[in-house]
């Protein structure tokens, strides 16, 4: 099987878990998409603990998922409805806000990565030790330049 073929296939089978997981999930795949864009940023600052930051703008969250501001806004609105996001005043610009995901919206996050999770363990017990290592090796440096 090509690579273009195999790809096709593993995001077929991953939109499948996703869907039979739907029914008791309680994020939408786009809800969720926000949520981890938004907590890796807040962990790509947090690790640099030298500056002072207080959490990403809308501009950040809408420049990473590539989308225009206004569609990250509709989407923060809707989270923040649901409490699974909040907005915090920038001490630096009082016109700014800084959003931030709460524990609510982590707790649902977590369950939601279960799917994934579940994923590479059926790939480990498919691989032997060293393929796993390699694929997992290969995946990161691919996932580096999406």
């Amino acid at each position: 099987m090509k690579l273009d073929e195999s790809l096709d296939c593993f995001h077929r089978y991953l939109a499948r878990l996703w869907n039979q997981d739907q029914r008791q999930a309680e994020l939408s795949f786009n809800e969720y998409e926000y949520l981890t864009c938004l907590a890796a940023i807040e962990g790509v600052c947090d690790a640099h603990q030298d500056t002072v930051f207080d959490g990403p703008h809308l501009t950040d969250l809408a420049a990473k998922m590539q989308v225009k501001r206004a569609s990250a806004s509709t989407m923060v609105n809707k989270l923040e409805k649901r409490g699974l996001i909040q907005r915090v005043q920038c001490r630096y610009d009082a016109r700014a806000q800084h959003v931030l995901v709460t524990k609510a919206g982590m707790a649902l996050v977590r369950k939601e990565q279960a799917i994934y999770k579940n994923m590479a363990t059926t790939i480990k017990q498919q691989l032997t030790k060293e393929e796993y290592r390699l694929f997992e090796k290969v995946m990161n440096k691919v996932c580096k330049h999406l």
